[in-house]
């Protein structure tokens, strides 16, 4: 019992005794026997009374895993009591996922993510997935509070996110920026101990700390895939579709896989949704895969391409011809969606056409009536999505009418003409637009506070991009392809100079040296080309001096921060 309570030790150490002092206490662990693990005392106390999860998480996560293996091969056929929500086991382990010493844990990832794993297990097999939530998004946020790094536990996290239908409960990881993938420790380079201070979560989270299993590209496709619907389900429209373009720009070798297929179906109606209209794919999408993605898709693109004309009688026959299409999908809701905000586009086309519009007028194009009209107007300007005013003019005459656009979605079905004479007159605002400062009215007070924290929090992130590419930079220096890449370049150039060298001898002594050196020379030309051809150059590679880097990051930072004050 003395060896468990053994560390932390109650002293100060630094980083280096402190490496040692736990990796010679887990290999005390491993000598106890599971049993021991599971046992009672002398006075009635298990492990789970004795231990502090806080503060010795290492031996309370070995008694989870004995209580796992103890209750691994029952589970089949019967989950125990103890097991279920609200069991004895169950909210040990639920203890543990909130208050772990994360530092500890970086040194026990396999049996870190074992408990993670089987939590979530439990909560599949009892059909419970809610219950998995909260536990581990705080053990993911716990373990890399800056959400950097991607571990096969933010997919498994995400799939129960959407089996719960709890979508809202996934946007504290998804709005963390991942940019690292579990990479490969250096032993013996600067800061390569787990408990040292990492400027990035992928210094420990590594591929053999156990802390995440193997990544594979269906497993990054599927994260992104499903964080863009939770971004969908909760209309971010502009979030889902930077996820989606994550889907679409990984990787592939002339393929595509069913995550690209379901990713490019979204993509087409939340591009709609963004801008009104299809735009063009991401420049680093892979053409041989998104033509392929695109004989398979074209039913959205048809779709896509009468939205743009803002006709509302050719997009719900359009939708109600593919309704076994968009319901098969699993896109039927968004597909309805894009009917619901057809007049959103089509007011904000109108400014093209017009600087000044009577509400009354919409009212009658959109088969509204004017009040209506009026508050959805309103509605669009608090949104931002109309950069425009209402205005109220004291005349009591009614508005004069303007002759609709030859796209206007009309009704098949128009209003009684006297009611339409009533709704005209019983309203005089107009809708005007602001293309240019000098027609805009002051603006709101609050309204100006929110965009400029807006700018600030953006100008944030941007810094901490740039640290981060700062961090990329640092790794790819030390990284085995870029030092094994340097050397060759080195060689190379090295080469070439003794060519030339040999080429001048040759020519001042005779033939034989000449042509000597005039291989020698053309020989190392011919190396330098072959290497330019492989590696495609140094500035296609982003191969850039350290010290010319930072400074470039650094001034755009420095400018960035300037602009805003």
């Amino acid at each position: 019992m003395d060896r468990l309570y053994s560390f932390p030790p109650s002293f100060r150490q630094t980083k280096a005794e402190y490496d040692g002092a736990i990796t010679t206490y887990i290999k005390a662990l491993n000598e106890v026997p599971s049993v021991a693990w599971t046992e009672t005392g002398q006075d009635g106390k298990d492990m789970f009374q004795r231990l502090d999860p806080s503060v010795n998480s290492i031996p309370y996560a070995y008694a989870l895993v004995a209580c796992v293996d103890r209750f691994e091969k029952t589970i089949i056929n019967q989950l125990p009591e103890e097991l279920a929500p609200g069991g004895y086991v169950w909210n040990h382990m639920v203890v543990f996922l909130t208050m772990f010493d994360p530092i500890q844990v970086r040194y026990i990832g396999r049996e870190w993510r074992r408990i993670v794993e089987f939590l979530m297990r439990v909560t599949r097999i009892v059909n419970t997935h809610a219950e998995a939530i909260l536990p581990i998004r705080t053990a993911i946020l716990r373990l890399d509070p800056s959400g950097d790094t991607f571990t096969s536990t933010h997919t498994l996290f995400l799939r129960a996110c959407m089996q719960a239908g709890r979508h809202e409960e996934a946007l504290p990881i998804l709005e963390n920026y991942v940019h690292s993938f579990p990479g490969v420790r250096l032993p013996g380079a600067e800061m390569s101990l787990p408990c040292a201070d990492h400027p990035s979560s992928n210094g420990y989270i590594t591929n053999d700390s156990g802390l995440s299993d193997t990544i594979t590209p269906a497993m990054v496709h599927e994260y992104f895939l499903l964080g863009a619907t939770c971004y969908i389900w909760q209309q971010q429209w502009e979030s889902a579709l930077l996820y989606l373009e994550s889907v679409l720009s990984a990787p592939a070798n002339n393929c595509a896989d069913i995550f690209m297929v379901e990713a490019y179906q979204k993509w087409v109606i939340v591009a709609c949704l963004v801008s009104g209209r299809l735009p063009n794919l991401p420049r680093s999408a892979t053409s041989s895969s998104m033509r392929i993605v695109k004989n398979v898709a074209k039913p959205y693109d048809s779709l896509a391409s009468i939205f743009a004309t803002r006709n509302a009688q050719r997009l719900q026959a359009e939708i109600d011809a593919g309704s076994e299409t968009w319901k098969n999908d699993g896109n039927n809701g968004i597909v309805h969606h894009l009917f619901t905000q057809l007049p959103r586009f089509y007011i904000a086309d109108l400014q093209k056409t017009y600087a000044a519009i009577p509400v009354p007028t919409i009212a009658r194009w959109l088969q509204k009536p004017p009040a209506a009209t009026e508050s959805y107007l309103q509605s669009l300007i608090g949104w931002e999505y109309l950069d425009a005013s209402i205005e109220h003019p004291f005349t009591s005459d009614a508005a004069p009418a303007v002759p609709p656009p030859a796209s206007s979605p009309t009704s098949p079905s128009p209003p009684n003409p006297t009611q339409q004479k009533q709704k005209l007159a019983a309203s005089n605002a107009i809708l005007r637009f602001h293309r240019n400062s000098r027609t805009k009215p002051p603006r709101d007070a609050a309204l100006e506070e929110r965009r400029y924290a807006q700018l600030v929090e953006q100008a944030a992130r941007t810094a901490a991009l740039a640290h981060r590419v700062r961090a990329a930079d640092a790794r790819l220096a030390v990284a085995p392809p870029y030092i094994e890449y340097v050397s060759r370049r080195n060689k190379m150039q090295t080469g070439a100079s003794g060519g030339g060298v040999g080429a001048a001898g040759g020519a001042g002594a005779g033939g034989m040296g000449g042509a000597g050196g005039g291989a020698t020379g053309n020989g190392g030309a011919t190396g330098m080309g072959s290497v330019g051809e492989d590696l495609g150059g140094d500035d296609d590679y982003g191969v850039l001096d350290q010290m010319q880097t930072e400074e470039r990051w650094e001034g755009d930072e420095e400018d960035l921060m300037g602009d805003l004050r």
